[in-house]
């Protein structure tokens, strides 16, 4: 069951990588939580805007398949960082975390990917 495109899924997570860039230095005063979420929401943006066939640039330098490589290693990484980074005093960042984290899991799961063989 697969009913976004794959351009709507590169809109939908560069949206949640600003948001992951710009909201933790509103909310929270953790300096290692904001350091590592701003980086793989860095990370998941630059994944995105290179990756082939993604609607929104000519950049197209990573294939799609790696593209969604990268986006799901930084979610997994994004989930368990509270923990690493020992952040989880900030509920406000945590909350931005674990719901950026799924909705980010479930657009993985949902996307309709078209592999072009070149």
């Amino acid at each position: 069951m697969s009913f976004l495109s794959y351009k709507l899924f590169t809109y939908l997570n560069i949206f949640i990588g600003a948001l992951l860039v710009i909201l933790p230095w509103v909310i929270s005063k953790s300096v290692a939580g904001n350091v590592v979420t701003v980086v793989l929401g860095l990370i998941l943006i630059a994944a995105l805007i290179f990756s082939k066939n993604n609607g929104v640039t000519k950049l197209e330098y990573l294939d799609n398949r790696l593209t969604l490589l990268i986006v799901f290693v930084s979610t997994v990484i994004l989930n368990f960082a509270p923990y690493i980074f020992n952040f989880t005093n900030e509920s406000n960042l945590v909350w931005l975390v674990f719901g950026s984290s799924a909705v980010t899991l479930l657009s993985l799961i949902f996307t309709k990917f078209i592999v072009h063989e070149d």
